[in-house]
């Protein structure tokens, strides 16, 4: 049962690195994620889907069919289907709406194009970032903090033994 909880202790250590490593890369890529919190992409996009989303595709490079991420107001970003281009800036809808958004994206508030979505993700990152989810991280730090030094602390004192009984 002891060895379980390594296991699970030096599983738990790989994947917080994973995902460490995955999310510096990402951000040095310049791609962000956005959870996907409304139905107006559905079917394509569902709700609770994690977009990422290429901060470094030039505002030039976008096309008709392009899923984009947009400044909407102040503090909302919105991922929806581009429907055509013109000079004055990008119109675009979300699949499920009837009618477009009614606005033009430009590019002062034009954020990215989107590269992939990953579905339902986004329920796990709002969980996480939830008051029960914090508990749960912080436990799970400090339980796997706690393991850490119980493993360690048994394998120096069958060190510890074994150099008394050889010396």
């Amino acid at each position: 049962m002891k060895r379980i909880g390594g296991i699970f202790t030096d599983f738990l250590i790989f994947l917080l690195l994973i995902i460490c490593f995955a999310y510096a890369a990402l951000t040095i890529r310049g791609i962000q994620p956005y959870v996907v919190i409304s139905g107006s992409m559905e079917p394509e996009i569902p709700v609770g889907s994690v977009c990422l989303v290429d901060t470094k595709t030039p505002y030039n490079e976008i096309c008709v069919n392009d899923i984009i991420s947009f400044e909407k107001g102040k503090d909302k970003t919105v991922t929806h289907r581009v429907v055509s281009v013109t000079r004055e800036g990008i119109a675009t809808k979300g699949d499920a709406n009837k009618t477009g958004d009614g606005i033009t994206t430009t590019e002062s508030n034009y954020r990215g194009k989107t590269i992939a979505a990953i579905p339902y993700a986004g329920y796990a990152v709002f969980f996480l970032k939830s008051f029960p989810g914090k508990i749960l991280i912080a436990a799970a730090v400090c339980g796997t903090a706690l393991a850490g030094c119980a493993a360690y602390g048994k394998t120096g004192q069958k060190q510890r033994r074994k150099e008394h009984a050889n010396g």
